[in-house]
């Protein structure tokens, strides 16, 4: 045996006293003596700590060869009475004690310390303090696409109660600010929930959220027609294209001369070089060089595609020739583009007004001289041009020129609304569910803000001033502000933030426009802004 009889005696004596305790509850109590003699405990630590409740930590360090029963003693820092945990048993050398207390006070300092006793008496660890937590507050601040919440930022913040706290939101530079929501907005907490630089009051566990429009939402987007000094020549199935700052007009049936545009003087200048006749191109650009595939040539109606890449180098204002285009696959008015460092040409019509739309796609490759006929589109079409956004290809609009029944120039009214999407990365083409609201050939296409703008064109009877965005993401359409000059057959450059477009028919068929418009967010004078 480990003990004599009078040993365990006083442990029961011991366990009297203490289940007849437990069974009472925990009771304040002043100071408590503890003896020298008795198991080894240690006081750890506070865990878990809120604003009314925390986990106290001890350890049985000695059990002096018994098993021992534990529990701890709190109080508020500075008073005098203490209180008890309920008592746990047993416990032996090196095991932890735990106890959850609660019904504490937010904000408050507590003393803690742990205690054990056997039959060899009861000690108790050293004196430990912790702080319960204080009545904060929290505010979670987000923002939806479009800008950032600068003041005090995004994520979740803490105060003390009845606090104030100034708010700002920042919108990009082509989006809007529309207004606050959430919560704090919901319970009239935000002082001025339409304006992007007000104070809200911090009462409670709210939301804040910043929300922005975008070009589908703001009719701050407008057109604006540029005074600039000097003009082009007036031209129309023409290039319109932008290089290292600078805008060119590249052929057209009307001229053979380069325009040249400068956004920030707004100043028009004619280039020395002269071009071929070349008309009804998408042009692209590679390596500061303009290059036009899938282009014609010669006079209504029966203008045939040209052989040849043609190249102009706008640094040296020289006009060179490029690869010989196969002639099975020569075209114009196809829609051109440039991805990952090689030409793609969709679609087109090989014989002029007269015949030949069809639905054929190439690669070219100028590092290797190398074309690749690729899967057809589902759609042939012509007088359109193609745009490529997040490893995507689309083509919107155009016509068939093909179609001459009952009358030669059906074909105006022959517009494809359809939208075909080339996913590069799968090498696969689909049909979405959507069309072009109002369906139009030579249209411009840009990208800008996450969308893809659609604007101008020509139909069976006019040509249009209208504006369409297209969201990708959700293959939705919204309407924009119209054009000042309705136009079709020129192209659109995007440049910081803005889209130009010059020249074009203000007619149905053969016309010629020399202004330029810019298509722009009009900033508001109104609210804080940085």
């Amino acid at each position: 045996m480990r003990r004599s009889g009078q040993h365990y005696v006083v442990l029961l004596l011991v366990v009297f006293f203490f289940v007849r305790s437990s069974l009472c509850g925990a009771q304040p109590m002043n100071s408590v003596d503890v003896s020298v003699d008795g198991p080894g405990i240690e006081t750890l630590s506070a865990d878990s700590i809120t604003e009314t409740s925390a986990q106290l930590q001890g350890s049985l360090t000695d059990d002096l060869g018994e098993e021992c029963y534990t529990w701890f003693t709190y109080r508020q820092a500075g008073q005098s009475m203490w209180q008890r945990t309920a008592v746990r048993w047993p416990a032996l050398t090196w095991d932890l004690t735990y106890e959850l207390i609660t019904g504490l006070k937010p904000d408050i300092s507590y003393e803690f310390r742990t205690h054990a006793r056997n039959y060899a008496g009861e000690r108790a660890g050293d004196v430990m303090i912790f702080t319960t937590l204080g009545q904060e507050q929290s505010l979670d601040i987000s923002s939806t696409y479009g800008g950032i919440v600068t003041m005090p930022g995004e994520g979740l913040f803490t105060y003390e109660p009845n606090a104030f706290e100034v708010i700002e939101a920042e919108p990009y530079n082509y989006f809007a600010f529309i207004g606050w929501k959430g919560s704090t907005v919901d319970t009239g907490k935000v002082i001025d929930p339409n304006a992007p630089f007000t104070v809200v009051a911090v009462d409670g566990n709210d939301t804040l959220q910043a929300n922005f429009s975008s070009p589908l939402q703001d009719t701050q987007w407008q057109w604006n027609t540029l005074s600039c000094t000097g003009r082009p020549d007036g031209r129309h199935e023409t290039a319109f294209v932008g290089c290292k700052g600078r805008f060119y007009l590249i052929g057209g049936r009307e001229s053979r001369k380069i325009d040249q545009f400068d956004p920030k003087t707004c100043i028009w200048r004619k280039m020395n070089v002269t071009t071929p006749l070349i008309h009804h191109f998408q042009p692209v650009l590679m390596d500061n060089k303009i290059y036009m595939v899938g282009a014609m040539t010669g006079n209504y109606p029966t203008e045939p595609p040209m052989a040849r890449i043609q190249i102009y180098d706008p640094q040296a204002d020289e006009w060179t020739e490029g690869a010989t285009i196969p002639e099975a696959r020569r075209r114009g008015s196809a829609g051109t583009v440039v991805y990952k460092g090689k030409i793609y040409m969709v679609c087109g019509i090989t014989l002029g007004h007269t015949s030949g739309t069809n639905n054929w796609f190439d690669e070219y490759d100028p590092a290797t001289d190398t074309w690749t006929v690729l899967p057809d589109a589902p759609h042939i079409r012509d007088h359109f041009h193609a745009i490529v956004v997040d490893n995507k290809l689309y083509c919107i609009g155009g016509r068939n020129t093909s179609v001459h029944e009952p009358n030669f120039d059906s074909f105006f009214g022959a517009v494809i609304r359809e939208i075909d999407c080339y996913d590069f990365e799968t090498q696969t083409w689909t049909i979405l569910d959507t069309l072009l609201p109002v369906g139009s050939a030579a249209g411009g296409v840009a990208y800008l803000a996450d969308l893809i703008i659609y604007f101008g064109g020509e139909t069976a009877n006019t040509a249009l001033s209208t504006t369409q965005a297209f969201d990708p993401q959700t293959q939705t359409w919204t309407t924009l502000a119209p054009l000042k000059q309705g136009r079709h057959g020129t192209q659109a450059v995007v440049f910081k933030d803005k889209i130009y477009v010059a020249a074009g028919s203000p007619n149905r068929g053969g016309g010629r426009v020399t202004s330029i418009e810019m298509f722009s967010y009009q900033k508001s004078s109104s609210g804080r802004r940085r």
